[in-house]
């Protein structure tokens, strides 16, 4: 019993930098959700405490590293007793930071933790995201369309509408995918996703050598979400996939989006362009990968501690979308998301100091996480992971999509789970991420909580 209060302890330690304490509102970020200085707009920060009165950013203390906590607690087992003891599972890093060959320690530490936890601490996922089976009938109608096994052994005739990734905003890219999903559909063919995906994670493929050969069937996708999004040899055995740009089983190539190209099968379907994005990220999201899973659940621990997640209830997401953003929008001051979470709640609640109430906030900008504090009530709990852009010496970000990266993807993804833990959102549909996040609380959450969540729109922009 010393040895396991000893222990967790130290964890309470190493968490301390990720949870906002009432006393002193701080919100520090674990360096490894970063994403790393790959333009001159974006940078690694590192957050520390943030007060009433304004200050600078400086380096918070740094937590205990895994190998230190290992190392104490061997000693501390070994002083306590010579016989054996169960060990408590050290919490986990970001997976962003880890070594592919541990991705599977990594997933084992996480699961122990889960087991090991008292009744009365949330430290899983809401749904289990690997295995969802998708229950609109429209997205039930897409993922038929774009995976039946067709015969093309006879003829060389064009079946295949080809997905290239641009390099846009995570949010923006995941979309357009889904235009060219509609567009395919439109004209009878099957969506095959090739060529290089920006926030795909380098350990799914080092050295680009599957993405940059056809005949290798790799969709970039599969590294997040799976194989299940196109046919594949070991789905359709002795199916023809086009093993060349230049393979006449190729109908047609796809990068930009368009929205009008697929009316007949929204008519068809009695569907908005909203209802087929939402089909679409309910199928993508309903075979999440190992990969995604960990970076999430590790992304649970640093934001909420060893308490674990609260209950849906008391939690909300507010996602604020700052940066390069007002070029295509007139971007709300902090205080309106926080008026619009009172609002939501009621202020019976939100300002009743022993109501829990916990705000996960989805926001890549520091200043708009840093405004929301300053703008909120004090013994609100303030949550954040995933990455984090600033200005570098008064240049502003011009473009987000400049952050694209390998931990970046990771990240904003496992950032993007955790955000679909509340029962209540705060949005500004204007944004790609908001409506992301707006899809999946719709066609994932809702349908399986009996409509437990309530949104709040202050920028609409759905299709």
């Amino acid at each position: 019993m010393l040895f396991l209060g000893a222990v967790l302890a130290l964890l309470r330690q190493s968490h301390r930098a990720f949870e906002v304490p009432k006393e002193s509102r701080s919100l520090a970020t674990h360096p490894s959700l970063l994403p790393p200085p790959d333009s001159a707009a974006t940078e690694q920060i590192q957050i520390a405490p943030i007060r009433r009165e304004p200050t600078a950013l400086s380096k918070p203390t740094e937590a205990p590293s895994t190998a230190a906590i290992t190392e104490e607690s061997a000693t501390r087992e070994t002083e306590a007793s010579e016989s054996s003891a169960t060990k408590t599972p050290e919490a986990p890093t970001s997976t962003s930071e880890t070594p592919g060959g541990h991705m599977g320690n990594l997933i084992h530490q996480v699961q122990s933790l889960e087991t090991s936890s008292s009744n009365n601490r949330r430290l899983h996922l809401r749904v289990d995201w690997s295995n969802l089976p998708v229950q609109s009938a429209l997205a039930q109608q897409i993922r038929h369309d774009q995976t039946q096994c067709r015969s093309n052994n006879n003829n060389n005739s064009p079946s295949y509408w080809i997905h290239q990734p641009r390099r846009n905003g995570l949010g923006q890219m995941l979309h357009m995918w889904s235009q060219s999903v509609c567009s395919a559909m439109q004209t009878e063919k099957q969506v095959l996703t090739r060529g290089a995906f920006a926030w795909m994670h380098n350990r799914c493929d080092p050295g680009g050598q599957k993405v940059a050969d056809y005949s290798q069937a790799f969709s970039p996708f599969s590294c997040y979400f799976g194989s299940h999004l196109e046919v594949t040899p070991e789905t359709c055995p002795g199916i023809q996939l086009p093993q060349s740009k230049d393979d006449p089983l190729i109908a047609n190539f796809t990068t930009e989006m368009a929205p009008r190209m697929c009316d007949d099968i929204l008519q068809r379907h009695n569907a908005t362009v909203g209802d087929f994005r939402a089909a679409t990220t309910e199928w993508m999201f309903s075979n999440v990968q190992d990969i995604l899973l960990a970076e999430a659940k590790a992304q649970l621990l640093q934001a909420f501690g060893d308490e674990g997640l609260p209950d849906p209830e008391h939690l909300v997401t507010v996602h604020i979308r700052w940066g390069d953003k007002k070029k295509e929008m007139k971007l709300r001051p902090a205080k309106d998301y926080v008026k619009e979470v009172h609002k939501l709640i009621g202020r019976h609640k939100t300002k009743d100091p022993n109501y829990p109430l916990h705000v996960y906030i989805a926001a890549e900008d520091v200043n708009a996480i840093d405004g929301f504090q300053n703008a909120s009530p004090k013994h609100w709990k303030i949550h954040h992971s995933g990455p984090l852009t600033k200005k570098r010496k008064g240049v502003e970000i011009k473009n987000m999509a400049k952050m694209a990266s390998s931990k970046a993807g990771l990240s904003s993804l496992g950032a993007l789970l955790l955000s679909m833990e509340a029962n209540y959102y705060v949005l500004t549909t204007k944004s790609n991420w908001s409506r992301l996040i707006n899809e999946l609380r719709k066609n994932v959450i809702d349908p399986r909580c009996n409509g437990c969540t309530r949104m709040s729109d202050l920028i609409p922009g759905e299709w």
